[in-house]
């Protein structure tokens, strides 16, 4: 399987543009302070990709390093699933947040970015399992037999 970009390239400009850009152009102080709420929690899901990147990376060495079983190989296949459908709500959640930051008025719908706010709690609760998933199966694969 060709190498891909690491996940954590994928989200990091994404995560920082919800403190730059979307914070700094926010016309309510309310959807401000939420969107800086929401930019700490996108930058932990990004070292958390950053630690499953790692923990993939590490699973394909041992592809390499041993005769590729099934359970390895699915156990790769998994974690960068995971991975990218991740990457992709990251992207999808700071996008409708710069949607709600570009049509707010004074009297914003603070819901709608509290909304967001959850969604990304879900995201780094799967993140979260993705990468206890893969920290059992990097121990189990190469702990001794």
């Amino acid at each position: 399987m060709p190498d891909r970009p690491r996940p954590s390239c994928w989200s990091a400009p994404a995560a920082r543009s919800i403190d730059r850009e979307l914070r700094r152009s926010a016309r309510s102080e309310s959807i401000a302070q939420r969107c800086a709420a929401i930019a700490v929690q996108a930058e932990s899901s990004v070292a958390t990709l950053r630690r499953l990147a790692y923990q993939a990376s590490v699973v394909s060495g041992l592809a390499r390093s041993r005769p590729v079983s099934e359970r390895l190989d699915s156990t790769r296949r998994e974690l960068h699933g995971r991975m990218e459908e991740s990457v992709l709500g990251l992207e999808g959640l700071v996008a409708r947040l710069a949607e709600i930051v570009a049509l707010s008025e004074a009297s914003a719908d603070v819901a709608s970015v509290d909304d967001l706010a959850l969604e990304l709690d879900s995201l780094r609760s799967a993140l979260v399992e993705t990468e206890e998933l893969g920290r059992r199966s990097v121990h189990a694969l190469t702990a001794p037999q």
